[in-house]
């Protein structure tokens, strides 16, 4: 009996029935199209928001580095996810023929750039829970050779463990029938070594803006407990009050930037494991389906950089004042922050 359905049955383009070809070929060509928008505004805000850090001094000191690579790992993602849709357009639309290791080159890119930037959020976690709970310690654990290193690791660990995959081992890159570059584990230690590049990084984050604002509402909590106990300090509490109060929003404003970030990033990446693990057939047996699952991935690296600036007012400001040429990259004195006078709580730490 001849199968004219367009469903989830078809897992090839030779197995779908004639009537259902332009059918397909719209909503790959709807598909193209959604990539290709998606690529072009992460690139643009992330690009947008590098500027920012690149140019005004204040921005860069801190988790400013660290953010700043994250940006440029969304960058990278974005021209990752452009050469992916054009691959599988080019290979289902135009029927160019590719070479037989261009999944390995390109896909291997993609993961281990991907991977980069999950760890690159973790080292940001961790960053802030030491200016939380370590704050007199801070510059001198995370400074710039520091911070440096942490992201020479983030990329040693995302590519060094991706990298036996390229030749067999543990696991292997392939092309699906619709031209789609995937990678599949071929062995217990190869699903470990993505579970532990996928998990071990949010995990990281969690615990680590957890622990940050708790330990705020603790200060918090301890603050109003003094002021009921004190309610007439000296000038010089008061100004130490301040200053904290200060430190507080601050610490708590970058908390709630990695938490957002952190929580639309699993959103994101929600609908593929419940696929595999509640719809594995229909996952499986749709090519056109697993296709539109790349959109959310790529969502993730857009609506970073837009959380990082709806949520801190600095770093609009100062767009703004970019915007209308009002600084330049050698005179960001109206951006630097005043400095603490020496006899007040050493906890201006940057963020």
């Amino acid at each position: 009996m001849t199968n004219n359905s367009c469903g989830p049955g078809n897992t090839s383009i030779s197995s779908i029935p004639s009537f259902c070809i332009h059918i397909e070929d719209r909503i790959l060509a709807l598909w193209f199209a959604v990539m290709i928008v998606l690529c072009v505004l992460a690139a643009t805000f992330n690009v947008i928001l590098l500027v920012i850090l690149c140019r005004v001094k204040k921005h860069r000191s801190g988790t400013g580095l660290l953010i700043a690579h994250l940006l440029v790992t969304g960058i990278l993602m974005s021209a990752h996810y452009l050469v992916h849709a054009l691959l599988v357009y080019a290979n289902d639309a135009w029927h160019i023929t590719r070479h037989v290791h261009t999944c390995t080159v390109v896909h291997y890119l993609l993961t281990g750039t991907m991977y980069a930037n999950s760890w690159t959020e973790a080292a940001l976690g961790v960053n802030r829970f030491i200016a939380t709970t370590c704050p007199h310690r801070y510059k001198s654990w995370t400074g710039r050779n520091i911070t440096l290193a942490m992201i020479g690791l983030c990329w040693a660990i995302a590519f060094g463990t991706v990298l036996p995959m390229c030749f067999g081992r543990l696991g292997r890159f392939y092309a699906s029938p619709w031209g789609q570059c995937t990678l599949q584990t071929t062995s217990t230690a190869g699903t470990w070594i993505m579970s532990v590049n996928t998990y071990v990084p949010y995990v990281s984050v969690s615990i680590a803006v957890t622990a940050v604002v708790g330990q705020i509402l603790v200060r918090r909590f301890t603050q109003r407990y003094h002021t009921a106990v004190d309610p007439m300090p000296a000038p010089r509490i008061l100004r130490q009050k301040h200053q904290q109060r200060v430190h507080n929003k601050r610490q708590l404003r970058v908390a709630g930037m990695l938490l957002l970030s952190f929580l639309f990033t699993v959103l994101c990446n929600l609908p593929l494991p419940v696929m595999v693990g509640q719809y594995y057939k229909v996952y499986m047996g749709n090519p056109l389906f697993r296709l539109w699952l790349r959109v959310g991935f790529l969502l993730q690296y857009l609506g970073t950089p837009l959380i990082f600036l709806v949520c801190n007012r600095d770093y609009r400001r100062s767009f703004t004042q970019i915007r209308k040429r009002r600084i330049t990259p050698n005179d960001p004195s109206e951006f630097v922050e005043p400095r603490m006078p020496v006899h007040l709580s050493p906890l201006d730490t940057p963020v």
